[in-house]
């Protein structure tokens, strides 16, 4: 049998044609050529030779070269990423192929693709202004199809290894605070999507997966929801999915505001006739008030709209999520409870993705430490702030029930001395509907020490009795100080 050989053709300076005979058609017995252009010295090109010819000589030469790189990507995307993706995943790696990679690539042969040509494509996405994220998004995708390639034998190596990648920044987590999701829900109320923005924001849960509930998730009884699928906007309709991964089913307990909010959507939406072509429809929560399911892009034009109207930060829908957590664990709920409201894989991973949290967890715990330390319980805690409140509240009512939360700030200051802040953050709760630690509480003891200066004196004063009441000596008024 004869020896296979190559050719090496000088097609200018330094540019060099690759030839390498690959034996006749089996049909038409026409000559077949491997053929690969080479940018640089002579000995670039040997090399390039060499190589192709020891994986020929070793039975592993690459059929790549014979189909062009678009019509490879639409084997792949329709025989082995569609059957693992869902619909929104399918369509995005889809629109992110033909934007990015089809038109600088699309044409090549898939053997003939080097990491240079991979690397220029990301220069040319960097150069446009694409973020890093989109980048290596791209990457993450075109990199899973070429490895795909290589398992498939039609290349012998990954084109995409050794990409050089732009750095990602870190993003900062936008979430509402206490007070704007109240604003946010009040405004959320006149519009016909409040239950739905009310079940996003106490539950944590995901837009696909809210919007996928049905009214046999809700259990009346026990005051929770069960979530089991997904909803998919797919092509010519919708459908049910799985959810994202086997922990993301799951139970939430609904508060029983929320509760009440939707028997009331039962009892307004059970006349209406449903007027969607898919039978679905019936049995979802929530609807367009046309009746149809609602698509995630327009509840979050939805969404929008009322950010603007209530003058609040424009962050995601997907961000109520990431509100949800966080109002959470500032409340102090432990981090295992929400990382099994949210559905995450584990209770390290929630606190590492909502680490900005963490400080005034560990502030809290300080202070309860410290609480414990010096022998005074929780119950004595919430006998002596309440009881301050209520002496407050007589002596100067306006101030007391004044909407800044002042009064029952100033309490903190007296009982404990801002010392064990955290420790009075769900006593104040109940008597200041807008009190916040990250205020400041500091300002807001100036602020009290100014106009309720005449009154310190009454109250350490009763405090110092009420403490020896409580404890049996008085001694602790002065571990507290």
């Amino acid at each position: 049998m004869a020896r296979k050989t190559g050719q090496i053709v000088g097609r200018g300076p330094s540019r060099w044609l690759v030839r390498v005979f690959l034996g006749r058609d089996h049909d038409t017995r026409k000559r077949r050529y491997h053929s690969h252009m080479v940018h640089g010295p002579v000995r670039s090109a040997q090399h390039y030779l060499n190589r192709v010819l020891r994986e020929d000589n070793l039975g592993d030469q690459p059929q790549g070269a014979e189909i062009t790189l678009n019509e490879y990507l639409d084997r792949w995307l329709m025989t082995a990423a569609r059957p693992r993706l869902r619909e929104r995943s399918y369509r995005s790696y889809e629109s992110l192929l033909c934007r990015y990679v089809r038109p600088a690539l699309g044409n090549r042969n898939l053997g003939v693709i080097c990491p240079l040509d991979i690397q220029a494509v990301y220069q040319q996405l960097v150069e446009r202004g694409l973020s890093a994220r989109t980048v290596r998004y791209t990457h993450s995708v075109l990199r899973s199809a070429m490895r795909q390639a290589v398992r498939w034998r039609l290349l012998a190596e990954d084109p995409t290894n050794g990409g050089q990648l732009p750095r990602q920044r870190h993003r900062e987590m936008q979430v509402l605070n206490a007070e704007q999701s109240r604003v946010f829900l009040a405004v959320a109320r006149k519009t016909p999507y409040h239950p739905v923005f009310a079940v996003a924001l106490t539950t944590g849960a995901r837009p696909s997966e809210y919007l996928g509930l049905k009214w046999q998730d809700i259990d009346w009884d026990r005051g929770t929801l069960s979530v089991v699928r997904t909803l998919e906007k797919v092509r010519g309709g919708w459908r049910f999915a799985e959810t994202k991964r086997a922990r993301s089913r799951r139970v939430i307990k609904l508060q029983s505001w929320v509760l009440r909010l939707l028997k009331d959507l039962v009892t307004k939406t059970s006349p209406k006739p449903v007027c969607s072509a898919w039978a679905g429809t019936a049995e979802l929560v929530f609807t367009t008030p046309a009746g149809q399911p609602i698509d995630s892009n327009q509840l979050a034009r939805e969404y929008k709209s009322i950010l603007e109207q209530a003058d609040l930060p424009r962050i995601r829908l997907y961000d109520l999520r990431h509100t949800s957590a966080t109002l959470a664990l500032a409340a102090g709920v432990p981090p295992k409870v929400v990382s099994e409201q949210l559905g995450h894989a584990s209770a390290a991973f929630t606190l590492d993705v909502y680490s900005h949290v963490l400080p005034h967890m560990q502030e809290e715990a300080a202070a309860k430490v410290r609480l414990c330390s010096l022998g005074i319980t929780q119950s004595q805690v919430e006998r002596v702030t309440n009881a301050a409140f209520a002496i407050l509240s007589k002596e100067s009512p306006k101030h007391a029930q004044g909407s800044n939360g002042c009064c029952a700030q100033y309490c903190v200051f007296v009982c404990s001395n801002m010392a064990f802040a955290g420790m009075f953050t769900p006593v104040l709760a109940k008597h200041s509907k807008s009190f916040s630690l990250k205020d400041g509480i500091s300002v807001g003891m100036d602020r009290m020490q100014r106009n309720f200066e005449p009154m310190r004196k009454q109250v350490e004063a009763w405090q110092r009795s009420a403490l020896t009441d409580v404890n049996g000596q008085s001694g602790h008024l002065r571990g507290l100080r």
